[in-house]
């Protein structure tokens, strides 16, 4: 970790507190929701509202991160997620179960947006902000914090909730992404290279790119 460079410390340190704040808030919008429906049936279509819009945006939409400033839209996307969060929120502190569920809805689908775009611009920028000598031992580093933080924030979201109400971890929740922010503040300007004008052909070929080398595995294996 000492010999990586800042701009990944950065990104590192915006992803360890994304991923926890992430976690900690699923864990409770499917409790806030049980407890306000008492339905396993809306706890279920709450999860098809995050992985249907996840799915359909991921399959389509990685042509276009060719296109952005990576280190701007990451930030923009934790600003949106930390938003996101103050709406159950305001909803649990005015009392209004039916308020509550749409924006628990809101919240799901703004999740299942927003994870595809955050998850794949923070690796994509590794070859930006880290020496090639580097990128293994750095996404190594990246995708064994997510999956430390997706295993620990669980349990302590668990001990939160026996001592602090659920709107509390909504806001640590929210705080968090508000953290990760800022520490992403702290990458220079490194997405902004000149890329091929954007159409819908070269969208489609792009694609065509992207899926070849899975038809070409499956075709070799059959």
């Amino acid at each position: 970790m000492k010999s990586c460079s800042r701009p990944f410390k950065a990104l590192w340190a915006g992803e360890l507190v994304s991923e926890f704040g992430g976690a900690a808030g699923g864990i409770v919008n499917g409790l806030l929701l049980y407890e306000l429906t008492g339905s396993k049936e809306w706890m279920g279509a709450l999860w098809l509202v995050y992985f249907l819009p996840s799915l359909a945006l991921q399959g389509i939409s990685a042509p276009f991160f060719n296109h952005v400033m990576k280190e701007k839209v990451l930030r923009s996307v934790q600003l949106i997620r930390m938003g996101a969060y103050l709406l159950p929120l305001a909803g649990s502190l005015l009392d209004s179960p039916m308020m509550t569920i749409v924006e628990l809805v809101v919240l799901q689908c703004c999740l299942g947006l927003m994870q595809p775009i955050y998850a794949s611009l923070s690796f994509s920028l590794l070859p930006d902000i880290c020496r090639e000598e580097k990128l293994a031992q750095a996404n190594g580093l990246l995708d064994g914090t997510v999956r430390l933080m997706s295993f620990l924030a669980p349990g302590f979201t668990s001990l939160l909730l026996a001592f602090s109400p659920i709107p509390v971890i909504y806001a640590m929740s929210s705080f968090m992404f508000f953290v990760s922010f800022i520490a992403l503040s702290r990458i220079p300007a490194v997405g902004s290279r000149k890329t091929a004008v954007w159409s819908k052909k070269f969208w489609l070929s792009e694609l065509k790119v992207g899926y070849g080398p899975s038809f070409s595995i499956r075709t070799s294996l059959n």
